[in-house]
């Protein structure tokens, strides 16, 4: 006897063994025991959910001879023939290659005659979106008031393609994706019975792939046990075959993105496609790691959308915490618009370097997506000294520490008194630059409180003010991103209680980048003193509020090239 692929050996044959749809299998069974039994059934669901098995089961249960609670029997006649495929009264017919209007009407004539054994003659007709528009209507009235002893069940992966008469005429019902744990506990099993074996993580990884279709992860298996013939399949083999990536190389590629370090990505980039791995694979694994990594900071790692052990969820909540939420929506965005060019491109390599260089030198891309990049990486190198201005001017530790307490500009060399002799040398200083120790920064608000304060009385005072409040802390701050936020902010009252600080729409979400808007917020309230409160506002939160007052909005303060050139002060 040729051999037969698993997902056809291990096809359901029962409700019971029906994996991941109870909501399905139990209605039905109870539909069967009531006699409550429908003419018209959609099956909805993506591949390998068991929509057409679960169809043979119900058509098999629904003729039994000796039917019990729902359940087929599985012995009579009436259940050999349709397990054999012998049955007259199930007709299985593919819509993909019979989708005319004359393979309907031969349907419509043989719905008359009532079947050759059984109570029902039931057709079930796969991948039903597949007919054609004359194809849909020659089947509506036959569909909607079929003879008594007909039975029609439509399957298809793609139901918002069915026409809205068709759907309003069928009991729909939508097979979900099979869990991870549902269809892992399940194969185990099958595993036991065909004398495979498997180990646990290239299980995880084989039903992770599947994306919730069992029919998939049979095959992946069925084909790592022909080419592993009497081995263990284990996580390397399986992603060697399947030209997958270990999570390992996801999280050290991502690590190399964040450290901007072009040359090892192409390098481990280089190295996947030595071995032989699936580059497409290789960008959804990416997306789906780099979603991951956002689900997991932005609920706390505490979430039924991960479906991963504690420790595993808790590396991709440390390793996201340290990229940040909006630098992750850029990576996806990159990797997303790539997605199905490098499915179909004859040179992906390509496609996929690039995305990894604009990753690595967000500079490079000009688009606005890649502005919280180009600011994260201007932060870090701030912060790690591989700049001293906006500008990007190179410097080595001791002209980075000088500039920290603001180098001023060079004096005259002085004469040096030599006081052993009691005479003045005319010998210069030495011009060679020292290090100078830097120490902890004070916040700027206690910078500003040891200087000159204006004591303004009011919100329109202080508003008038805001000029001086700005200059006083550009002094106090030394961190460009913050020094720049304040300088392009403006101060104004509508009452008594409240001094708003507006900032442009296009830049306020930007507001606590650096913990800007602590940092200004606390020093402003040192500089105007109390009696009134301090807020950030958007320009169009404020036009609203101003409208509401006065009746119309206030003149424009900012123009586009303003916004722009401070977008591009930023990350140039």
């Amino acid at each position: 006897m040729s051999y037969t692929a698993l997902y056809r050996k291990l096809r359901p044959s029962f409700f019971e063994d029906v994996v991941g749809q109870e909501h399905i299998v139990t209605t039905l069974k109870n539909q069967i025991e009531s006699g409550r039994i429908s003419h018209a059934y959609l099956f909805c669901g993506t591949r390998g959910t068991g929509k057409t098995s679960t169809a043979k089961i119900f058509a098999k249960a629904i003729n039994c001879e000796s039917c019990e609670n729902g359940e087929a029997c599985g012995i009579c006649l009436s259940c050999e023939s349709v397990s054999s495929g012998k049955s007259m009264n199930v007709i299985e017919i593919d819509a993909a290659s019979n989708n005319g209007v004359d393979n309907i009407r031969d349907i419509r004539d043989e719905v008359k005659y009532v079947p050759s054994e059984g109570k029902y003659k039931i057709y079930i007709i796969d991948e039903v979106h597949m007919l054609s528009t004359g194809a849909f209507n020659a089947l509506l009235k036959t569909l909607e008031e079929p003879p008594g002893h007909v039975i029609f069940i439509l399957a298809t992966t793609d139901p918002q393609k069915i026409p809205p008469t068709i759907h309003s005429r069928c009991q729909r019902y939508d097979f979900k994706r099979i869990s991870q744990k549902e269809m892992s506990d399940a194969i185990k099993g099958y595993m036991t019975e065909e004398n495979i074996q498997i180990t646990g993580d290239a299980l995880e990884y084989i039903t992770r792939i599947s994306d919730g279709a069992m029919r998939d992860a049979l095959s992946i298996i069925d084909q790592l046990s022909a080419f592993y013939y009497g081995e263990e399949i284990t996580l390397e083999k399986a992603l060697k075959s399947t030209g997958g990536s270990d999570k390992g190389v996801l999280f050290e590629l991502v690590t190399k993105f964040n450290n901007r370090q072009t040359a090892e990505c192409l390098e481990i980039i280089k190295n996947l496609i030595a071995d032989g791995r699936d580059l497409n694979r290789l960008v959804n694994e990416l997306l789906e790691h780099f979603r991951d990594m956002l689900v997991s900071i932005s609920v706390n790692g505490v979430t039924a959308a991960l479906d991963y052990t504690p420790e595993y969820i808790e590396k991709l909540n440390l390793q996201g915490n340290l990229i940040g939420r909006e630098v992750l929506i850029y990576y996806i965005d990159i990797f997303s618009g790539i997605q199905s060019a490098v499915k179909y491109s004859p040179n992906p390599r390509i496609l996929l370097e690039v995305a990894c260089i604009k990753i690595c030198n967000p500079q490079a891309d000009a688009s606005m997506d890649s502005l919280f990049a180009k600011i994260k990486a201007l932060e870090d190198r701030l912060e790690n000294g591989s700049i001293i201005n906006i500008g990007q001017i190179q410097a080595d530790e001791s002209e980075l520490q000088a500039y920290a307490v603001e180098p001023k500009s060079p004096k005259p060399p002085k004469a040096v008194e030599n006081k052993a002799e009691g005479s003045t040398s005319n010998q210069a200083i030495s011009s060679e630059p020292k290090a100078v120790k830097v120490k902890n920064e004070e916040p700027a608000a206690k910078k500003i409180s040891a200087q000159k304060k204006i004591e303004t009385g009011n919100t329109a005072n202080a508003a008038a003010n805001w000029a001086e409040f700005v200059t006083q802390f550009k002094e106090a701050n030394k961190n460009a991103v913050v020094r720049k936020f304040a300088d392009k902010s403006t101060a104004t009252s509508l009452d008594e209680s409240t001094l708003y600080i507006v900032t442009p729409d296009s830049i306020y979400n930007m507001r606590s980048i650096a913990n800007g808007e602590k940092l200004i917020l606390e020093a402003a309230k040192t500089f105007f003193g109390g009696g009134f409160e301090i807020q950030f506002i958007s320009e169009s939160e404020y036009d609203k509020r101003y409208a509401a007052i006065h009746g119309t909005k206030p003149d424009k303060r900012y123009d586009f090239e303003d916004i722009l050139n401070f977008r591009i002060e930023f990350v140039e």
